[in-house]
Order: structure tokens, then C-alpha cells, then sequence
């Protein structure tokens, strides 16, 4: 990864994001120690802002620190996903309020970009990384027109983080007829300019979601045994 001269804070800033989404991807395994030196190498960056980084993910809850054996991933858990769902909904919610009539001028995107789910779901031979790829474009755009810097970053940060429940691309959307709904149901608000109507929907959306998260890891769980 190739990186500017910056100062230290942005230096960390830019690892902490680089590694969330390693981790995101699947290539940083929960089941290792992390190996700061190839890691550092691998980035091109030194150990010690590699070591801030880490320390930075460990806040978040996605890498443990461990006496004398140093970083390893977190595993996916239940308790993460009940706390980092509902945090998402609630600034995503916030967002699309902030956004006013830009956020309802994105009502004909998001239709669009429902319709084109839609017909990628009902296909025999969709591809489960272009759905979620979709997925992720619906809601990037719901709160892009909002004009909370701060807000957009911390959600950005907090999206990353939820990738690791994508199951990599093998899972595909839990159910994708269902997120289609859901999603058409919320930009016909948006596109109505129902903004409080669809801050509703988008929470009732990540909350369903919450459960067919779960559901994945029990499911995870039980064929490893």
C-alpha cells in the first residue's frame, strides 16, 4: 500500500482504515497472531505507527491485544453484531434527516438502484459479491448527501467494520428478495420526501438485519463443530 508523508495522527488514521478493511476482506484471520513485521512490510510503513493502528482497532473491538503474544483479530461474536448494528441504523437514520432535500432529490438513484437489485436477485446466476456490492451502494448513497463531515466518517469507519458479517462473498444476502423490499420501501419515502418516514425504515431494516446476522454466525458455528 502506498502511502504519502503525512503527519503522524493522518499516518495512523490511514492503517487503522487499511487494516479494517484487510479484516473486512477475510485476509487477516481471527485464528492468527498478527505478525507486525510482515505487516508492517506489507504496508510500508514502520511498526510504530503500525502499532497505533492496532491499538486504534483494539478501541473498536476488532483486533485483542494478548501478554507477550501481541495483536490477534477479534472473532465475529453476537455481542458485536447487537452493538455495532443498531449504532450504524441510528447515523444512518441521522444522515438522510441532515441531507434535507438533497437526501429526497436521491430518491430517483435509489429506485434505480433498487430496480437493477432486484433483477441481479431473481437471476440463477447472480453474483453474490455484485449483491452485496449493491447493498452497499444503496445505503452509501441514502446519507450521502448529508453534510455532517464527522457523521459520514464515523459511518464510513463503522460500515468497514460491518463487512466482516458479509461472510466474504459465500453468503451472498441472507435474503435477498427480503432487502429488496426493504430497500424499495425506503427510497419511495426518500423519493416521497418522507425523510422521517424512511429514518424509521432504515432502523427497522438494520434491526431485522441484526437477526439474520446472527442466524449466519449460529449457522457458522454449528458447521465447525
Amino acid at each position: 500500500m502506498h502511502m504519502q508523508t503525512v503527519a503522524r495522527p493522518r499516518l495512523r488514521d490511514d492503517i487503522a482504515t487499511e487494516l479494517t478493511r484487510l479484516i473486512a476482506k477475510g485476509e487477516l484471520p481471527a485464528v492468527e497472531r498478527l505478525k507486525e513485521v510482515e505487516l508492517a512490510k506489507k504496508l510500508g510503513v514502520s511498526r510504530t505507527p503500525l502499532r497505533e493502528a492496532l491499538l486504534v482497532l483494539e478501541r473498536d473491538g476488532l483486533v485483542i491485544s494478548e501478554v507477550n503474544k501481541g495483536f490477534r483479530v477479534a472473532d465475529l461474536s453476537e455481542t458485536r453484531v447487537r452493538e455495532l448494528f443498531p449504532v450504524i441504523a441510528a447515523l444512518e437514520a441521522e444522515a438522510l434527516r441532515e441531507g434535507g432535500e438533497a437526501t429526497r432529490a436521491l430518491g430517483p438513484e435509489l429506485l434505480a438502484l433498487t430496480s437493477e437489485l432486484r433483477k441481479l436477485a431473481r437471476s440463477p446466476k447472480a453474483s453474490k459479491a455484485k449483491l452485496h456490492e449493491l447493498d452497499r451502494r444503496f445505503h452509501d448513497t441514502v446519507s450521502s448527501a448529508c453534510p455532517n463531515a464527522m457523521l459520514l466518517d464515523m459511518l464510513q469507519r463503522l460500515r468497514l467494520q460491518a463487512q466482516r458479517f458479509d461472510g466474504g462473498t459465500a453468503r451472498g444476502l441472507a435474503n435477498p428478495e427480503w432487502t429488496v423490499r426493504e430497500h424499495d420501501a425506503i427510497a419511495r419515502a426518500i423519493h416521497a420526501g418522507k425523510l422521517e418516514r424512511a429514518a424509521e425504515l432504515t432502523r427497522e431494516h438494520r434491526r431485522v438485519g441484526i437477526e439474520i446476522v446472527i442466524g449466519w454466525l449460529r449457522e457458522q458455528r454449528g458447521a465447525a463443530r
